[in-house]
């Protein structure tokens, strides 16, 4: 579960491109990037004379152990200080439900992470089928459906085509996951 640096909300979706920060909307997004606003967006800076010549990394991590302790909101309108154990803890599932996805109740994957995205992106066989016009069209058609899940299932049992791709992808996905969880 990762909270949103902005607004505390629980089960922040997005991180920002520059410093990796967690949050839950557009509109914290926003509030992030304003520099005149608390736990704004802290981009990297190239390394200097300034730095002792510390890499990009450790300036990061250096960065994070400085806003360990900071002051937040809690849900009721109280402040709470947190510990450097339980920012560690919450920054490690954050960074594994960003790798390897994240799961309903069940242990279901229920969002793709960037392990998956990386394998389906390197498949040459799901390549060679995205060059496909007719199947890029369809995935738009999909895509910009009120009922995304409707309009798939639809194209499934009415487009042999498309229902290969699905399974080649699902086939790829499901690879990524016994990659990911060597037990299963």
């Amino acid at each position: 579960m990762v909270l949103c640096v902005v607004c505390g909300r629980e089960n922040a979706r997005y991180r920002c491109r520059n410093c990796r920060a967690a949050y839950c909307c557009s509109a914290c997004h926003k509030t992030h990037r304003d520099p005149e606003r608390p736990n704004h967006c802290e981009s990297i800076q190239p390394p200097s004379n300034e730095t002792g010549g510390k890499n990009e990394v450790e300036e990061s991590t250096d960065r994070t152990d400085a806003k360990e302790f900071q002051t937040l909101g809690s849900k009721n309108g109280n402040t709470a200080l947190e510990g450097h154990d339980a920012r560690l803890k919450r920054g490690r599932e954050g960074e594994t439900n960003f790798i390897e996805g994240e799961r309903d109740e069940d242990g279901e994957l229920v969002v793709l992470g960037e392990a998956h995205l990386s394998e389906l992106a390197h498949d040459t066989n799901i390549r060679k089928k995205l060059l496909s016009s007719e199947l890029q069209q369809l995935l738009r058609v999909i895509d910009a459906s009120r009922s995304r899940i409707d309009a798939l299932e639809a194209a499934m049992a009415n487009t042999p085509e498309f229902k290969e791709f699905c399974d080649e992808v699902l086939g790829v996905v499901s690879a990524a996951e016994r990659g990911l969880r060597p037990g299963m």
